[in-house]
């Protein structure tokens, strides 16, 4: 599998996901590739990430109810990429998908849809909403039964391998004819895949009545303690710390929905008076529920 970005999720109702928040794309001409990226340039990398001890609650995606069928393809696309991918990621509030249909082959049973795809996953930070888990933009091959009322059903779901086995991976799974497509990612088609699964961010947003900038990680900004002057022995005393292990690793904070209640964990540094804080409290009330605090100088805990 496709070397996965570190980062946080959880997934919204399918129903929610499926109904507005994103629109497929898939069977629209494919942007001009005149300005194209590699693959490797869209493909997973690393980005910081915090290893949660938290409990979050996450719902386990049904993107569709019982009784809702999949009749067309792009909605079976969708589905599939949002199930297929729910377990590949670390937790976090709302999931979303983006993808491109650049062929398809069907007989009487089956559909092959031939497919660039993008997930990713988001969590607040700093009040922002950001992408902190997923992927880059990845070909992948789909095949779906369909059966007499025309309802699609995944059978198979197929990445290319990582590494080596790449190149060739590409070359056995997708006709020759859209092996260019597959390996030269145009920046227009990268962005239009990147609006989609940024809908479904907004349509968390908007379902939970809240505003925010959605973006990645790297659009803002993150700063660590030995930006502001903490010693790098302090801070890795601290990091090394079972304390921060739920608190972020940059001054500011991260939310978690643990229980059914957000709780907003928050890292603060004072130059002036020597203090690191690290405080958990309940994002509707401000109540504090744990609050630690250490000398920036001598790294001695202050709380007990």
């Amino acid at each position: 599998m496709i070397r996965r970005i570190i980062y946080y999720a959880i997934i919204i109702g399918v129903v929610v996901l499926l109904s507005g928040c994103a629109q497929t794309t898939g069977g629209s001409p494919l942007p001009d590739p005149s300005t194209s990226v590699s693959v490797s340039d869209t493909s997973p990398t690393d980005s910081p990430a915090e290893d949660s001890g938290a409990t979050s609650t996450v719902s386990t995606p049904t993107v569709s109810d019982d009784d809702e069928k999949i009749t067309d393809l792009d909605t079976a696309v969708a589905k599939a990429m949002l199930e297929s991918n729910f377990d590949s990621y670390l937790e976090g509030e709302c999931a979303g998908e983006g993808h491109y249909i650049m062929d398809s082959a069907a007989d009487e049973q089956t559909v092959t849809a031939y497919v660039l795809t993008l997930y990713g996953t988001f969590s607040f930070m700093d009040g922002n909403l950001v992408k902190t888990s997923g992927s880059g933009v990845i070909p992948v091959v789909m095949t779906f039964s369909l059966d007499e009322n025309n309802e699609y059903s995944l059978m198979d779901y197929q990445e290319p391998e990582d590494g080596s086995l790449y190149t060739s991976s590409i070359q056995e799974l997708f006709p020759e004819e859209l092996h260019d497509q597959c390996f030269n990612i145009s920046s227009e088609l990268a962005q239009q895949l990147q609006t989609q699964e940024r809908a479904y961010a907004q349509e968390y947003l908007d379902a939970i009545g809240r505003d925010a900038v959605i973006g990645e990680y790297a659009d803002f900004e993150h700063p660590l303690l030995t930006d502001l002057g903490v010693s790098v022995e302090i801070s890795n005393m601290l990091a090394a710390h079972s304390i921060s292990w739920n608190y972020p690793s940059w001054v500011g904070n991260i939310e978690r929905v643990e229980e059914g209640t957000r709780y907003v964990y928050q890292l603060d540094f004072d130059k002036q008076a020597h203090l690191i804080t690290y405080t958990k409290y309940i994002y509707d009330t401000q109540e504090v529920v744990e609050k630690i605090e250490f000398d920036s100088v001598s790294g001695d805990e202050l709380t007990s």
